[in-house]
């Protein structure tokens, strides 16, 4: 869906967009294709989604500790709660794009984490956050175990009763 600053659709598609669908998209924006899909672009690229590049548990641990880094967790509200990284901030792929801009600081060095590695979800928060003026993003390519023996700390939930509510 492609919508408006009102969240007003504008237009909708399923799956791969067409030449002339695209074409059509592109001229909405008032954009020439090139700027759209280049890597800076602040649009959502058409086709040309990239994954965020990989960031390295050192220099994502000193970020987190001078604040200069925001790790955001975009898995369930029930899976941070059970298990997430001491100073990392959750806000689920699917409340991003509503969430982001009132939640964290569009010049701060963003890194997104999903627990399955899912590269998916990766993409899309990062199309997500690309769209609405991000520019520094990365992704933190670990699993849980694998980020905390580099270092990271893990805060866990030992009480069910936490991870259900």
């Amino acid at each position: 869906m492609l919508l408006n600053r009102e969240g007003g659709i504008i237009a909708k598609w399923t799956g791969e967009l067409s030449a002339p669908v695209e074409n059509y998209i592109v001229s909405i924006l008032g954009q020439d294709h090139e700027s759209i899909v280049s890597k800076n672009s602040p649009y959502l690229a058409l086709g040309n989604q990239v994954a965020p590049p990989a960031c390295d548990v050192e220099s994502l641990r000193n970020g987190l500790l001078s604040n200069r880094v925001t790790l955001v967790d975009v898995d369930s509200r029930e899976e941070f709660r059970a298990r997430h990284f001491v100073g990392a901030v959750n806000i689920p792929d699917d409340e991003l794009y509503s969430r982001a801009r009132n939640e964290l600081i569009v010049s701060q060095r963003i890194v997104l984490f999903t627990r399955d590695a899912d590269l998916h979800k990766l993409i899309n928060a990062n199309a997500v956050l690309r769209s609405i003026g991000f520019t520094t993003i990365e992704s933190l390519n670990l699993t849980p175990s694998a980020a905390a023996a580099a270092g990271l700390q893990i805060e866990e939930t030992n009480d069910k009763s936490a991870a259900s509510r």
